[in-house]
């Protein structure tokens, strides 16, 4: 039986899938980044305690695959700084 792939590792290999903002705070909820709810118009901010940039997201169904490949970036870099911290 074959192993069930991650969201995040989905995401990198089908960005032009028709991923939805559910999916986005899906994977900010598994690798630890924080995503803030616009409020007002319709872009979203995802930030990480581990890295000074901030991501923007623009929620529309389905969401850009640049959005997706930036935060599939995003949150492979949040995930290697946060494992770095915790070793040492």
């Amino acid at each position: 039986m074959a192993r069930k792939r991650s969201l995040l590792q989905r995401m990198r290999d089908n960005p032009a899938n028709d991923w939805t903002i559910s999916d986005v705070e899906k994977l900010c909820r598994q690798t630890g980044c924080d995503l803030r709810t616009p409020r007002r118009g319709s872009h979203y901010t995802v930030t990480s305690s581990f890295l000074q940039d901030t991501l923007i997201i623009q929620f529309k169904t389905p969401i850009k695959p640049i959005y997706i490949k930036r935060l599939v970036s995003y949150s492979a870099a949040h995930m290697r700084r946060q494992r770095r911290s915790a070793n040492g």
